[in-house]
């Protein structure tokens, strides 16, 4: 046998020999080498310690099974700007724990606190940058994908050449990187928002700097961003128990996730059950209100329909599926007290999270609002449209005294 026949043996034999052991082998008695990033012989390519073929996420080191929906032992991921003071951190850090522990902490979560300052922000920007290129995340530039996405989190204030900056973004003069948008808000005014991710795998949050939680020249009160707080992981809690990944492009370009429902009904039912939740919280004495703090529930609701029969003359024949952002009528709002009303109905001031979001997907959004509330969505419209007719006295009376 020549010497190219005795290599092609060897090579045939090796084949063999593989074959047979990733065939007999169970993945999980096979010896881990993080220097190769296999397992036996079968590859692992984000190097956790889980094959491929067992791996929710096989590019993503952080996650190798797919807990989306459920409660999770590991804490929310939080991180703030340089520029934000201490009392802030641990203002948000005490609000966040409390309604984790109240709606259950779902999980994957990193919530992202921006200050006022650019090079703080920045700084920001390249931890958060450095997380999405380490966990195949990313979706900028495909030669530059940690510079793309610093300047996609802070242009134009972003930290590395002009050169990575794609045309498009300086051919709109409107154009605003994601971290920028919150750095750039300037107090007493205050943003915050979930922004996916479900194809990641995580909740994703933004906040701009939380000013409500330190001592301040406003004269607002920690209260002002708790409820801020509780509204957004009220969202989340929304998202967890969503876990259809199928998406659609709404009437204002918002991309949704199906079975998602009207936006006054979502952002409602947050504006709704963040106030009940507070007022909760204080009465049970988990919140400590702060000295000046001296308002209740009820004059919150006053205060929201006030509002809305400022907005209800122009549009009187409104469908609250119809209400999105940037309506004449504001969907938080509408969508309030609608939600309040629906819950008086049925007597569960707790149906949103306890009832309703968790059955949606296996029955759809509608016709889980039928099952959880007694009535159809059309028939709502019609009820809800009667109960503003009422004195805004009796119309008081469906809120707890709280």
């Amino acid at each position: 046998m020549n010497k190219i026949n005795t290599i092609l043996l060897a090579i045939i034999l090796l084949i063999f020999s593989c074959s047979e052991e990733s065939a007999d082998d169970n993945v999980d008695d096979l010896v881990y080498d993080p220097e190769n990033c296999v397992i036996g012989n079968n590859i692992d390519y984000d190097c956790d310690g889980v094959a491929n073929a067992e791996d929710y996420r096989p590019k993503d080191p952080s996650q190798s099974e797919d807990v989306w929906g459920k409660i999770v032992e590991t804490k929310p991921e939080v991180f703030f700007a340089s520029d934000i003071s201490q009392k802030i951190k641990d203002g948000f850090m005490s609000d966040l724990n409390l309604i984790t522990s109240e709606l259950g902490n779902y999980g994957p979560l990193e919530w992202w606190n921006l200050g006022r300052d650019i090079d703080a922000a920045n700084e920001l920007a390249k931890i958060y940058c450095q997380r999405r290129v380490d966990r195949w995340q990313q979706t900028f530039s495909p030669d530059f994908y940690y510079e793309s996405c610093l300047v996609n989190m802070m242009y134009p204030n972003h930290s590395v050449g002009d050169e990575h900056v794609p045309p498009w973004f300086k051919e709109d003069p409107n154009r605003v990187g994601d971290f920028e948008n919150y750095r750039a808000i300037v107090p007493p005014s205050g943003n915050a928002g979930l922004n996916g991710m479900r194809e990641w795998g995580i909740h994703l949050l933004t906040s701009s700097l939380p000013y409500s939680y330190d001592d301040n020249e406003f004269g607002f009160t920690k209260e002002n961003y708790s409820t801020t707080l509780f509204h957004e992981y009220i969202h989340v809690v929304q998202s967890a128990n969503l876990y259809s990944t199928e998406t659609f492009v709404d009437e204002v370009n918002n991309t949704r996730r199906v079975g998602w429902g009207p936006t006054s009904m979502a952002e409602g039912a947050a504006s709704y059950v963040n106030e009940f939740l507070l007022f909760t919280f204080i009465k049970d004495g988990k919140y400590i209100k702060s000295p000046t703090f001296d308002r209740k529930l009820r004059d919150v609701m006053r205060w929201k329909m006030e509002r809305v029969q400022g907005m209800l003359q122009n549009c009187p024949n409104f469908k609250l599926q119809d209400l999105n952002y940037g309506n004449i009528c504001s969907p938080y709002d509408f969508g309030a007290w609608g939600v309040a009303y629906l819950l008086n109905k049925i007597d569960n001031q707790y149906a949103m999270q306890e009832v309703f979001w968790s059955s949606i997907n296996e029955l759809g959004y509608y016709q889980a609002f039928e099952k959880t509330f007694g009535l159809t969505f059309d028939e709502f419209n019609s009820e809800y449209h009667e109960f503003l007719k009422l004195p805004i006295e009796d119309q008081l009376l469906i809120i707890p005294d709280l």
